[in-house]
């Protein structure tokens, strides 16, 4: 599993897949790794970029590193997950959409279910109870 934080500035500077795993904060990739995972088309590798929502228009380009990943470019064999605002995915590129197998939206909570949460959390605690109201 290798965490691709896509908020990381370093990975505007990003030119080959080498790059893009080392500029990853905290990659577990490292140059036997990196290996591997080239040499077997990322097969057996689960790439999560995080924040596509705060990709910058340049980094959504046919050509970057990232856009060969989603679009199997590069790493053909790699299993994908996009972590996202709603309002960004319809930005995805198509070659990536036409072979998503699963499309998945995590709804935010309700007014009662934040209020319930609080209540069970903190009632314990009157006076901090009293400032989440």
């Amino acid at each position: 599993v290798v965490l691709v934080q896509l908020r990381d500035k370093d990975i505007r500077r990003a030119t080959n897949l080498r790059d893009f795993f080392k500029f990853s904060p905290d990659s577990p990739v490292n140059e036997i790794v990196y290996q591997h995972i080239r040499d077997t088309f990322g097969e057996r590798v689960l790439i999560i970029f995080d924040g596509y929502d705060e990709l910058s228009k340049f980094q959504k380009t046919e050509t970057s590193i990232f856009n060969q990943i989603l679009e199997s470019t590069l790493l053909p064999s790699a299993s994908v997950i996009v972590t996202s605002r709603p309002v960004a995915t319809a930005t995805l590129p198509d070659a990536f959409k036409d072979h998503t197998q699963q499309h998945i939206e995590v709804v935010g909570f309700t007014k009662r279910d934040i209020d319930k949460y609080i209540k069970c959390k903190f009632s314990n605690n009157s006076d901090l109870f009293r400032s989440f109201k």
